[in-house]
């Protein structure tokens, strides 16, 4: 099944343009704004991959080098799309963080219609510098709205690793 899409622009955000899209949504994929479907970048460019989609440039087809040369100049581009690529292989539902202090909601396999993310995922570049007081606020946060956060290193190789994160308070783990 391949769909069309057409960037709007410079890539920021993809419009699905064909009707039988609506598959796209129960997978988890993208977000319904009004009659059309957005994509994030980084979907756009998994799906290109995928095949699943054909993407087009005002008159001219995508292809997905062209595709991640430009998202890679946006802040975090690559890292963010290396960090979704890796979780939608392995089966995990993921859609674009709601507060800007995060990247990634993370949804148990299985459960994206049914029930809330179950963690929250922060990226962070090898070499970057992340205050703590942030961090804790990022964890607390996370503590607070009663979901679990990750926090995912990409290396200078593009290898991810994951660490879950927890706050320990008076002797007792609260996750």
């Amino acid at each position: 099944m391949e769909i069309q899409a057409r960037i709007n622009g410079k890539i920021m955000k993809g419009e699905v343009i064909d009707i039988s899209s609506e598959e796209l949504l129960g997978k988890g994929y993208g977000e319904k704004l009004g009659k059309k479907i957005v994509l994030e970048p980084y979907e756009m460019l998994y799906l290109l991959e995928k095949k699943t989609i054909a993407v087009k440039n005002t008159n001219s087809q995508v292809n997905p080098a062209e595709f991640l040369k430009q998202i890679s100049f946006q802040r975090q581009g690559f890292s963010k799309y290396l960090v979704y690529k890796d979780l939608r292989d392995r089966g995990y539902v993921v859609k674009e963080g709601i507060e800007p202090f995060y990247s990634f909601r993370l949804f148990e396999k299985g459960t994206f219609s049914t029930s809330p993310a179950k963690y929250r995922i922060l990226i962070i570049n090898e070499g970057d510098d992340i205050r703590v007081d942030k961090l804790k606020n990022y964890i607390i946060s996370s503590v607070t709205q009663e979901r679990g956060s990750m926090v995912a290193v990409v290396d200078r190789r593009g290898e991810i690793i994951y660490y879950k994160s927890f706050l320990i308070t008076s002797g007792s783990k609260i996750e």
